[in-house]
């Protein structure tokens, strides 16, 4: 049975997914409608907090538009409990 975190992987993945089964294109659009779901930080970005990549987000080599998408996805903050 699929958990949550295999969806969350997958869509990770497809973000660098270039293989030829795929036709050389990363599909970021499963990313993109969970991405506000993620942790993040004072800034609402979920790098480093609740996306954390091998190295940093340079190293990782993505295609110039899936590294933009990264670097300028943010977050939904938690609600405060009172």
């Amino acid at each position: 049975m699929l958990e949550i975190a295999d969806f969350v992987a997958h869509a990770v993945y497809q973000c660098a997914n270039l293989t030829d089964s795929n036709f050389g294109i990363p599909e970021p659009r499963y990313f993109l409608e969970i991405s506000s779901r993620f942790a993040g930080d004072e800034r609402n970005c979920p790098n480093g907090v609740g996306l954390k990549f091998i190295h940093d987000l340079k190293s990782m080599k993505f295609e110039p538009e899936i590294e933009t998408m990264f670097r300028s996805v943010k977050v939904t903050p938690p609600v405060k409990l009172r």
